[in-house]
């Protein structure tokens, strides 16, 4: 996904990548060794630090990501719930830094929105069939190419991480509100969700595949549930926050959910299952 990211941006956007991975790696070894008095190599600082890289990679500014990055492991150390953090590291430390400086994120993600307007422009004023659409949502065949990358990856992962539960379970409920909204206001079906799925080089593919399935702040029970509730709060958010926002706060929104659904649902069945033998 970086070599992809460079050839879309030029090699120039490396440095706005490389920037949060080893501000994240240093910070996260730092703390690390003043509390364990050891050293390791924390993957999951590097990991935040490539998704903060990536999400936040058209700044024009380095300290956008930089203290992105800060926010990411401070926040990961600091706000803690029986030893693990509470909050997806990289979806905080972005919509806290969208929040302390919005001129400077609304800039850097103007292109956002202008991909997902030059959709509608594609399909409503040049007449471009579906599949022509999608090419041009998606900066055409090195952003279709980052969708399916996107794709094939993160359900590999998401197997391997026994989170597939989840992702088909929020990528089939967004999928089936967004067809029931466009029959109901007579949209081309297809072409909506061409648009919500692949706008934007495929950002609603890797929110699901390497930020909802994050394993300290996802469930290892009630998969479907979670899946299910998140993709229509996401809905819900979709139409009353930008854009740009609303999947981060569904995220964090869900990560404060985790225990209720992940814990207090099988305590719920099992007094049920108590009940009914009794």
């Amino acid at each position: 996904m970086i070599c992809i990211a460079i050839n879309l941006y030029g090699i120039e956007i490396s440095l706005q990548i490389l920037t949060p991975v080893i501000t994240a790696f240093i910070i996260d070894v730092i703390i690390h060794f003043v509390k364990f008095q050891k050293l390791t190599i924390p993957w999951g600082a590097i990991i935040s630090g490539m998704i903060i890289g990536l999400m936040s990679i058209r700044a024009q500014a380095l300290y956008i990501p930089f203290l992105t990055a800060v926010v990411a492991i401070i926040s990961k150390h600091v706000i803690r719930k029986r030893k693990k953090n509470i909050f997806n590291p990289a979806a905080f430390s972005l919509l806290i830094v969208s929040f302390l400086f919005p001129r400077e994120f609304y800039l850097n993600h103007s292109n956002y929105l202008l991909e997902r307007s030059s959709v509608y422009f594609a399909y409503s004023y040049l007449r471009l069939n579906k599949w022509e659409v999608l090419i041009w949502s998606t900066h055409c065949a090195i952003g279709f190419a980052s969708s399916m990358a996107i794709i094939v990856l993160g359900l590999l992962i998401a197997y391997r991480a026994r989170k597939l539960n989840l992702t088909l379970s929020f990528l089939i409920t967004y999928a089936s509100i967004f067809t029931i909204c466009a029959l109901y206001v007579n949209q081309d079906v297809s072409i909506r969700l061409l648009i919500e799925f692949f706008g934007a080089g495929g950002g609603l593919f890797f929110f699901t595949f390497f930020m909802l399935t994050d394993p300290p702040t996802s469930p290892l029970h009630n998969q479907n549930i979670y899946g299910v509730i998140t993709a229509l709060m996401a809905f819900i958010l979709r139409f009353i926050i930008n854009p740009i926002q609303f999947l981060l706060i569904t995220l964090i929104l869900m990560n404060a959910l985790v225990d209720l659904i992940d814990i207090k649902l099988i305590q719920l069945s099992n007094s049920i299952k108590k009940l009914f033998r009794v």
